[in-house]
């Protein structure tokens, strides 16, 4: 479930722009109004997009769709070596080489989880992934471009586990070995991992 999406210096918009769906303060509607559990806001189902024409609706969905596409398709689409195929402000030369940055809050398994990254037209610069287990923010990564990787404890800085420590983690583990070409094996009882470059870092 998407809370919040944010995004800057793409196509029409130089500034950051936020599509939110957190309900504002209003109770005309109560039943309108979803509560997820471990949320404090008021979450709407839908959200309408509308302004005058070559306003930026369109332009607002296509940031969404770049930051999907980014993730879902950069490790098979995108030239390791050739530029990031995105689309900065360009009514003025002072944003084109500035950073575009994109961001979305949303609900996972009942988790709240913030994911973005910004990046230019060689290289993604920065990525986070925050976690909100029992509405406390935790790290699970964030990473610099020639920067080490910061990645949380129970995911890899720890060789060993019992296994009643490592099944909180297995599948969140999987899906970032699979997004980010980190592997590991559990041998005698132990988890033995792997790290491999990602192109663009």
């Amino acid at each position: 479930m998407l809370l919040r999406f944010r995004f800057s210096n793409f196509r029409s918009f130089p500034t950051e722009q936020e599509l939110s769906l957190i309900a504002g303060p209003f109770t005309d509607q109560p039943d309108f109004v979803l509560h997820p559990a471990g949320l404090k806001e008021g979450v709407l189902p839908g959200a309408a997009i509308y302004g005058a024409n070559a306003s930026g609706k369109t332009n607002v969905i296509q940031a969404i769709w770049f930051m999907a596409s980014a993730v879902s398709l950069s490790h098979r689409e995108w030239s390791p070596d050739g530029p990031i195929p995105r689309q900065p402000f360009i009514a003025n030369e002072e944003s084109k080489p500035e950073p575009s940055e994109v961001e979305a809050d949303f609900l996972l398994a009942g988790v709240r989880h913030r994911y973005g990254f910004r990046v230019d037209s060689q290289a993604v610069l920065e990525e986070w992934l925050y976690v909100y287990p029992k509405g406390k923010k935790q790290t699970w990564f964030h990473r610099k471009r020639g920067n080490p990787i910061g990645i949380r404890s129970c995911l890899y800085e720890r060789v060993s586990y019992t296994n009643s420590d490592a099944t909180p983690c297995s599948q969140a583990e999987k899906k970032f070995e699979k997004s980010t070409g980190r592997y590991s094996e559990t041998i005698g009882g132990k988890v033995v991992s792997s790290h491999s470059t990602c192109p663009g870092w």
